[in-house]
């Protein structure tokens, strides 16, 4: 059994070459792959730790879901902080409240994950009104 865990490193890490020289694969899919791989490589090292210190596979299956866990948190966080730099750009650029407005819907829109349509509404002096919404075509 310990053979296929060290096996499975190897396999993770050829992937890895293979998918750094692959150039028909978007920068994008490349580097979600590439974290995704070296999760994998990281669990495949930690199973094979746990393995030779006598631990269950119950610590290492926790282990790959934390670290899952971890990185798409950290890419969900690093997500806002990329649509937070595009609005505050753009209310830098324009002080026109409708164009900030529509920034931030867009914004809201893509960050949202199946997100339809996104809607801001203005409260000042006790009353609402239209600020800006946005209806995806998806």
């Amino acid at each position: 059994m310990a053979n296929n865990r060290d096996g499975y490193s190897d396999v993770f890490r050829r992937a890895r070459e293979i998918i750094e020289r692959d150039s028909s694969i978007s920068q994008e899919e490349r580097e979600s792959i590439l974290k995704l791989i070296r999760v994998l490589i990281d669990s495949a090292e930690s199973i094979q730790a746990s393995a030779r210190s006598g631990e269950n596979g119950h610590l290492a299956t926790r282990e790959v879901i934390s670290r899952y866990s971890l990185l798409a948190m950290v890419k969900q966080q690093a997500d806002e902080l990329d649509a937070l730099k595009r609005i505050s750009l753009n209310l830098t650029s324009s002080l026109d409240l409708k164009t900030v407005l529509g920034a931030v819907v867009t914004e809201a829109l893509r960050l949202v994950k199946h997100a339809r349509s996104a809607h801001i509404y203005l409260y000042s002096q006790n009353q609402l009104e239209f600020g800006a919404s946005l209806v995806s075509s998806q």
